[in-house]
């Protein structure tokens, strides 16, 4: 080998150590929260937000009977904050609406009054790291899709004959995807 390509392959493995370098360094900032770390959205801020709305979703969710529970997520180690409405036909249908990163529950409430009044009732639920659904961060469905699964059966236990459906939007359509593979059944 002459004396250009040693300085050559010395010069690629040097950048691609500082390479590896940098990119390990920035990672761990962005993982450890210490750079980028998205701040957890709280219950209070959003009310706010809603209540001084135009359309008013708060004010209308008064036509519905509703109610606010905690469901398990034994998986991850913490309660998912979520409210079933109940349509105003009566109906075992149900749809579980899925929020996106950066979002809340009540961002669906005008997509769960379509539901409602097409006759399905509907869950709206805080994914994880949003409102008093626990988790230290979004992790873009991996832990988020057993969140989905533990709604979907506590739907399931409310309305055992019903039919359920998921409706999600930005991460909560990935979430949705997600949390499909694990209802899959591999036939051989």
């Amino acid at each position: 080998m002459n004396k250009s390509n040693k300085i050559r392959l010395k010069v690629i493995g040097l950048s691609l150590t500082v390479f590896i370098g940098v990119s390990t360094f920035i990672g761990y900032l962005v993982y450890d929260g210490s750079v980028g770390s998205s701040q957890k959205i709280k219950n209070e801020d959003v009310v706010e937000v809603f209540s001084s709305r135009e359309n008013k979703p708060l004010e209308r969710l008064k036509n519905y009977e509703n109610e606010d529970v905690f469901i398990d997520s034994p998986e991850n180690g913490y309660k998912i904050e979520a409210k079933l409405i109940k349509s105003n036909i009566k109906t075992d249908k149900t749809v579980i609406l899925v929020h996106g990163i950066e979002s809340y529950y009540y961002e669906y409430l005008d997509k769960a009054y379509e539901y409602l009044e097409k006759g399905y009732n509907a869950v709206i639920y805080n994914q994880r790291h949003t409102g008093n659904t626990g988790g230290y961060d979004y992790t873009f469905g991996l832990y988020e899709r057993y969140d989905l699964e533990n709604v979907a059966k506590f739907v399931n236990e409310r309305y055992p004959n019903g039919l359920l459906g998921v409706h999600g939007h930005s991460m909560g359509a990935g979430t949705a995807l997600m949390h499909s593979s694990l209802n899959e059944k591999i036939k051989m």
